[in-house]
């Protein structure tokens, strides 16, 4: 098979930090109230907030040498309302 999306190899991605220890880590640097936030300002300041979005880099689980993470992306169409003040 062969794919012009590079592939993450397991060694890599069993070297990110796991879940619960990331978390750890934001909040021990200040990472969501500090860096995080700047990052959200820039992409808001650019008209990007509604097209990307800041996440830290973790795992869940750890891949053995012949698995790699498959990421599908499902699009759903959704309806926007905007309502006035003073009403629901």
């Amino acid at each position: 098979m062969t794919t012009d999306i590079p592939i993450l190899s397991a060694r890599t991605y069993n070297e990110f930090l796991i879940d619960h220890d990331a978390a750890v880590q934001s909040v021990a640097a200040n990472l969501k109230s500090n860096h995080v936030g700047k990052l959200v300002n820039i992409l808001e300041t650019h008209g990007l907030g509604n097209d990307l979005e800041v996440h830290l880099l973790h795992r869940h689980f750890e891949l053995q040498e012949d698995e790699a993470i498959v990421h599908k992306e499902i699009v759903m169409e959704t309806t926007r309302c905007r309502t006035s003040p003073g009403h629901p």
